[in-house]
């Protein structure tokens, strides 16, 4: 039973890993409904960013719950390779430059500008982060500077969160 929990674990976050890689090279607009609002995540009391150096952070955050791994995007022309690092809730992909390259949380301990969580009502994440550029009743997709989010909703409330670096 542990296995298989573990397997669907390492599933579900290689193919959320999937998903980023490919909004990422889908391209986003660039434009900032926000004005430059600065965007991040607060995790066992460590607010992170997109963009910031992961190895300042690693020993802050506790510990992984299982080994990182190594993954290439879903662009055949890119040889870049990320590492993902999963954490209670939370999995992190870092650039080859050691940067965060994106944020994907589906648990409940880690916040979306310090108020937006799994379970938050989907006016109240309105209400913090601004209306989002699209609506679709089930994302809510944002744009800001340098950084684009996607907020799940599932029955009106938040059921997790991407963050990811802008590719203009």
């Amino acid at each position: 039973m542990r296995i298989t929990k573990n397997l669907m674990k390492k599933t579900i976050a290689l193919m959320l890993s999937m998903l980023l890689t490919v909004s990422l090279f889908a391209g986003c607009s660039g434009k900032s409904k926000s004005d430059g609002q600065d965007v991040f995540v607060t995790f066992n009391g460590q607010t992170l960013r997109v963009g910031d150096n992961f190895n300042d952070l690693s020993a802050k955050l506790g510990a992984e719950i299982q080994p990182s791994e190594e993954i290439k995007p879903c662009d055949p022309n890119s040889d870049e390779v990320f590492t993902l690092h999963f954490f209670d809730g939370m999995d992190i992909t870092v650039g080859e430059d050691g940067t965060i390259d994106s944020i994907s949380v589906r648990g409940d301990k880690a916040l979306l500008q310090g108020k937006v969580a799994v379970g938050t009502a989907a006016d109240e994440v309105k209400s913090v982060c601004g209306e989002p550029e699209t609506d679709d009743g089930y994302a809510l997709s944002y744009t800001w500077s340098g950084v684009w989010g996607n907020i799940y909703i599932d029955e009106g409330a938040v059921s997790g969160f991407m963050l990811g670096r802008s590719v203009n």
